[in-house]
Parts: C-alpha cells; structure tokens; sequence
C-alpha cells in the first residue's frame, strides 16, 4: 500500500526538488508479525540546483512509527536518472500489543526536512529549510484488509535490492550467452574449415609454405644484399640473375598468381630463377621460391583490368614490370655489358615497390583487399 504526499498530486511532481513515497509490503498483520516498509524519496541533483534533505532524521537507527516498533533497517544504493536521485530505505516493523485486535493502526506521517543548494560562481547558497510530510497508512492487525484502504491488493515487494540482484542475473545470463556463442562460433569454424579441406582434397600432411609475407621478405633482402655486393664488386651476371629472380616472384605475389616453393636440404644451392629462403624459428627449413612471371603476362593482366589484384597496388605492379624490363634486357642481351647506373636505378625502384607489397600483406589489409574484391566480383557478375 502506498503513501504520496498530496503535493505529488498537483501536476508538478516532476518539478518537485523532492518526492517521497512511504509503502508497506502488506496492508494486514498479525501482532509480533514482522513486516516490511518502504521509504523512497526523489531528490533534484543538477550542478545548478540541488534537494539536500536531512537523511539523519530518517535513519533506521533513529526513525520512528510508533505505535509500531523499528526492529531493524538498512539503505539501498543510490540510482541516478537524468538530473533526479533516488533514495531508498526499508524498515522492518512490528507491533505488540494485545489491545490492536481488530484495529487498524496508522503508520504515522514522515516528516522529512531539505533544503536547497544553488550553486553559481560566486559559490553556492543554502536555501530555507523546508518539509516534506508523507501521510499515515493504515494497517490492519490481525488479517482484515484496513478501513480506509482504497485497493486490496498488497503492494509490490520489489525494492532497489531486488532490481539489483535482477540486474547482476541478467548480466550473468548475457555473459554466459556471448561465451557459449563463441564457442558455438569456434565449432563452427573448425567444422567448415575441415568440410572445406575434405571437399578440396586437402592432405592432411601436406607439406609447409612460407606465407606471402615472409616471400616477400626474402625479396627485398635478396635484393639489398645484391645491392649491397654490387656496391663493392660491381655487378655480376650472378647477382642480376638473383635481383631478376626476386622480382618475378614480387611481382606474382602482387598479381595474385601462383609462387613455386621447394623445401630442401640446407646446403641446396638455388638455381637461377631461384631464391632461397628460411621457414621456422627452432629447426629452420631451406625453401627454394620461384616464379614464371614476364614483364608481358603483367602487361596483359594490367590490361585486362583484372580484379584479382587490389587497384591501389596497380603501381607497385608497374614499378616491378617496369625494373624486370629494364633488368631482363641488360641480363640476356647480346652485348653481354651491365650498366652499373641503369641497374642500380631499376634495383632500387624494384625495392621500393617491394616496401609497400610488404604492407600490403598485412593481415588487415588483405581482409579489406578481399572484402573489395568480393565486391567487384559480385558487381561484375551482377552487370553480365
């Protein structure tokens, strides 16, 4: 059963500085009977303005509802909407008497004083002291439902504790869901991967390979090593052969084709074409990589506007062609010479180039590459 003060009532509860409401979880007891009331105030609380009551004169320690007796009492947390706080206190009552048989007996009025604090630059100022008076609610001793009560049925025994313990089950209960659909997540995953291997033919022993990222590695130290050498010695059909090599492979990388990977002994030297490689940490492994890429399968794909390569990389793919033409043709040509110059130039533009594949086979960049790509191919299928 409820208790409001009448101001609540005159359509400007929500500008009231402060609102209370006094219940009693049951509108009838038994004498001794312990029952349950609670006291459950709406405070302003903006920096501006600001209801200070007097929380001492409604502690349990020092309340009283006589002729009813405080056994006992306690204050929930705090909750906080917008620019109103809430306050809540739950008492626990009884009434011992042999002379209440049949009576209904009042909760006396709660008298609850504030005052109100505004704050400006000066400072802030305390206001008068005001009062807030709830009504009595009656209570029937024995199990007759009170005279003067307007409804029957007994008030709700929620209180802030409740919704408290209500809200940390739901979170609990959330947590719980998001793991398990995690791990139904994972399941999944494991599942269709070895569906996808199964329906591919995958082996299951099939042999290592070095990740495009690590080829491109050995890319750019192939050449800067030869760079390096050539920078002492001069260069050498050797070392243009090991830089010509390189690029071809980039440049499949690049393209998205197909790069030749051999594991051999660790004293297998390469062939040319080839360049070799470390795969592992602990037990390192030697891997020959090798690719069939020409300046002109790059001219034809470019052409081609082929949508398995990203469109940002299209000038990384052009440097790479534009080095192995310049390199190829200084490598097979008739006259047998190297110009130190030309190649250095077309050794370091291949470099660069390589600098900025290397980025581009980060993993998130890959996934946006991808994502792209699926996008074309869809549009593409989409506009035959």
């Amino acid at each position: 059963m409820f208790s409001q003060s009448p101001a609540a009532h005159a359509g400007a509860a929500d500008e009231a500085p402060l609102q209370c409401w006094l219940k009693t979880m049951k509108t009838a007891v038994h004498v001794g009977e312990h029952f349950n009331v609670a006291l459950t105030c709406s405070v302003l609380d903006t920096p501006r303005l600001a209801a200070v009551p007097d929380i001492a004169q409604i502690e349990p320690a020092t309340v009283q509802f006589p002729p009813f007796e405080v056994m006992g009492g306690l204050r929930h947390p705090d909750v906080r909407a917008g620019s109103r706080r809430y306050f809540q206190f739950e008492y626990t009552l009884r009434v011992i008497a042999d002379s209440f048989f049949g009576r209904d007996l009042p909760i006396p009025p709660v008298t609850l004083k504030y005052s109100l604090s505004m704050s400006s630059g000066d400072g802030s100022q305390q206001g008068r002291e005001r009062a807030y008076i709830l009504p009595a609610i009656p209570v029937r001793v024995i199990s007759l439902v009170p005279q003067q009560a307007g409804d029957i049925r007994d008030a709700s025994r929620n209180t802030f504790a409740d919704i408290q313990k209500r809200r940390v089950r739901s979170q609990a209960a959330l947590t719980a869901a998001v793991v398990l659909f995690v791990f139904a997540g994972v399941f999944m995953l494991l599942a269709a991967t070895s569906s996808v291997a199964r329906y591919r033919g995958t082996a299951v022993n099939a042999p290592p390979r070095l990740t495009d990222r690590a080829v491109i590695a050995a890319c750019s130290r192939v050449l800067g090593r030869a760079r390096k050498s050539a920078a002492n010695e001069g260069w050498s059909p050797a070392l243009v052969g090991e830089c010509l090599a390189a690029l071809r492979i980039a440049a499949a990388i690049a393209l998205q084709r197909p790069v030749s990977q051999t594991l051999v002994e660790a004293g297998a030297a390469a062939s040319e074409g080839q360049i070799a490689a470390r795969m592992g940490l602990l037990r390192p492994r030697r891997v020959l990589v090798s690719a069939a890429t020409t300046p002109t399968a790059i001219s034809a794909q470019l052409a081609r506007a082929s949508p398995d390569f990203a469109p940002r990389l299209r000038p990384v793919i052009e440097k790479l062609r534009d080095s192995l033409i310049i390199i190829s043709s200084l490598r097979y040509s008739r006259a047998g010479s190297l110009e130190g110059n030309t190649i250095d130039g077309a050794v370091d533009s291949g470099s660069g180039a390589i600098r900025v594949l290397r980025l581009a086979t980060l993993a998130p960049v890959r996934f946006i590459d991808s994502s792209v790509r699926a996008g074309r191919l869809w549009r593409l299928a989409w506009t035959k």
